[in-house]
């Protein structure tokens, strides 16, 4: 009787402390704050203040994915009409290999369909991540202070190459800001 008693009390105490546990874990997941997501508050806010914005607009989400899945989302985010420009201006070719270049090389994405920036989580140091964070918000800034380039607004490209070069100096800025002893890649100078 006395082992069925011990046995009964063991089983309650097991079961006790795994519902006290799972508890506990769920309370700390709620009020853990998300360490990305503060982040993430953190470069957009300077990014507002540095491109000097007023207007509240609501921060878009960032998701992180590997090199490989944001060159998949570009390649299906580039619009005929895009694709169709490089094969004037560079050549079938040439489009070609840009758009293969473009999806190799790609390291952040600001994607307006769904309002969300997918940087690539696997490329980099942390340092140079958030600087690709910063430069994709530029590009959020822009588009929503001063709308979308298109072709028959901006037909030589000068407006897009514009805010291409603010997103990154914008970026490059960040990168010091956060780490004036880095390089443009997030990497630590040696002296």
């Amino acid at each position: 009787m006395k082992e069925k008693i011990r046995s009964t009390i063991k089983h309650i105490t097991t079961v006790g402390l795994l519902f006290i546990f799972l508890l506990g874990a769920s309370r700390c997941a709620i009020l853990l704050p998300n360490h990305y997501s503060d982040m993430d508050t953190e470069i957009y806010e300077w990014v507002k203040a540095r491109m000097k914005v007023t207007e509240d607009y609501p921060r878009p989400e960032v998701k992180r994915v590997t090199q490989k899945e944001l060159g998949q989302i570009a390649n299906r985010n580039i619009s005929k009409e895009t694709y169709d420009r490089w094969i004037i201006e560079l050549g079938e070719k040439e489009a070609a290999e840009h758009r293969q270049n473009m999806i190799n090389g790609i390291r952040g994405a600001f994607v307006p369909e769904n309002v969300t920036l997918y940087i690539a989580n696997d490329v980099g140091t942390l340092v140079y991540r958030k600087g690709t964070i910063a430069h994709e918000y530029t590009h959020y800034l822009q588009q929503k202070s001063l709308g979308v380039v298109n072709l028959n607004s901006d037909p030589e490209g000068w407006e897009y190459f514009r805010r291409e070069m603010e997103g990154a100096q914008i970026g490059e800025e960040y990168i010091k800001y956060i780490c004036p002893k880095c390089d443009e890649r997030g990497v630590i100078k040696e002296e």
